[in-house]
């Protein structure tokens, strides 16, 4: 069987793109930052997957590699949380890339 990983970046970037970054403490003003979340699937993990990623999950073993947020979520709630905000990644194009490892990762609501 092969490995198949979902890999979650979570980068922050000002909210307002004309916010002046050269005043101190501007990071710290409430409504100044905003999150991005970029979702992959990958067959393998790269050097840079472990070091940048905030989430990384096995959907073949079913096991969190690597969880940042340090939410003591479990493999089930976080696959969930990516089920069903990333729909196309997670069971489209598994299915279609690894039948039988996409079987094995769909969670029943």
């Amino acid at each position: 069987m092969r490995n198949l990983y979902l890999v979650a970046y979570y980068y922050q970037r000002p909210n307002n793109p004309r916010v002046r970054t050269q005043i101190p403490g501007w990071m710290k003003q409430e409504g100044n930052l905003s999150w991005d979340e970029q979702v992959q699937m990958t067959t393998r993990l790269r050097n840079r997957d472990h070091s940048m990623a905030k989430v990384i999950l096995d959907l073949g073993k079913k096991t969190v590699v690597k969880n940042s947020w340090d939410s003591g979520k479990s493999f089930d709630e976080l696959f969930e949380y990516y089920r069903k905000n990333y729909p196309k990644y997670t069971e489209e194009l598994a299915t279609k890339l690894y039948p039988e490892v996409a079987s094995q990762t769909t969670i029943n609501t």
